[in-house]
């Protein structure tokens, strides 16, 4: 993270990445990597969502999902001084259980409120938020990982901090809240990294498809949470390169890119992204998340 960005800056980047990070991952969301490039070729910029999709449909160019909006809820619910408890869709007490990957999204912002002096209490207060249908310990601690990461770059860690206080963070919060049998999440995260580390050096297309094939672009937390924090490596915490490439990854593309996308602006601040991007999304969802961001920042100076 640069020095000179400041607590506002560092959540409103947080805040603008997450929307950015799933309006530029909407229109692909839910295709194969190869079907992306076949009908969009290389993903750059805010576009609709096409007919033949299947998962945004009617969604017009730089228009986030409901995840950011869910995100939104979250944060009003905090300036009123409740802790949230998300409204679940309709069809949420059919969803499997580990697919929990939206937690991720609709509660990071308590990573803009929470210090990471504790990480026992950090875990806790993240627990304590986690809806029922989303109280497996694998979603409390993939949500956990996501708003440890947000909090740690409004703090000014950099990315070499983050990525190894992570697997430790993971593994806790993991065994803590224990009631089920997925994989570890610790082990993901460090294979998902170390992956994206090596594969700085091949062509975007060709790396993206090994982190798809490897670790996977699904809608379990246990493939999207961990394929984001590689793409935060591949692209060297630069926030436009990140949200470019979870676009272009396949699959769950809206979320690995608003978990990705929302941490690097974090670390980066606002002003890292391109103003007509900022604008696109202002426009587009008739929202300003300035209040909000200031808000949240005296919430986490309290």
């Amino acid at each position: 993270m640069n020095n000179n960005i400041n607590m506002l800056d560092a959540i409103l980047g947080g805040l603008y990445g997450l929307a950015i990070g799933d309006a530029l991952g909407m229109p692909s969301r839910k295709w194969p990597p190869q079907r992306v490039r076949q009908h969009f070729g290389w993903i750059d910029t805010f576009l609709p969502c096409p007919v033949e999709s299947e998962a945004s449909s009617g969604h017009h160019a730089g228009k986030f999902t409901l995840l950011t909006g869910q995100s939104i809820s979250v944060i009003e619910q905090l300036i009123e001084g409740r802790l949230p408890h998300t409204r679940l869709p309709k069809a949420a007490d059919i969803i499997h259980r580990q697919e929990t990957r939206e937690a991720a999204i609709w509660l990071s912002p308590l990573g803009c409120i929470l210090p990471t002096s504790s990480p026992s209490f950090f875990i806790e207060q993240i627990a304590n938020a986690c809806p029922q249908a989303y109280s497996s310990d694998i979603a409390i601690a993939g949500v956990t990982v996501v708003a440890w990461c947000l909090s740690r770059a409004i703090e000014g860690a950099g990315w070499f901090i983050i990525k190894h206080e992570l697997p430790a963070l993971a593994e806790d919060a993991q065994n803590t809240y224990l009631n089920s049998y997925a994989p570890s999440l610790r082990r993901r995260l460090e294979i998902a990294i170390e992956l994206g580390h090596s594969l700085k050096h091949l062509p975007d297309g060709e790396a993206l498809y090994e982190l798809s094939q490897t670790i996977g672009t699904g809608t379990d937390c246990l493939e999207s949470i961990p394929t984001a924090l590689a793409l935060i490596e591949l692209a060297e915490t630069d926030p436009v390169r990140c949200a470019h490439l979870a676009a272009n990854i396949g699959g769950d593309t809206n979320v690995i890119g608003a978990i990705a996308t929302a941490i690097c602006g974090a670390m980066n601040g606002v002003n890292v992204f391109p103003a007509e991007w900022v604008e696109t999304i202002q426009q587009a969802n008739n929202i300003d998340f300035s209040l909000y961001a200031q808000r949240l920042r005296e919430l986490r100076l309290r």
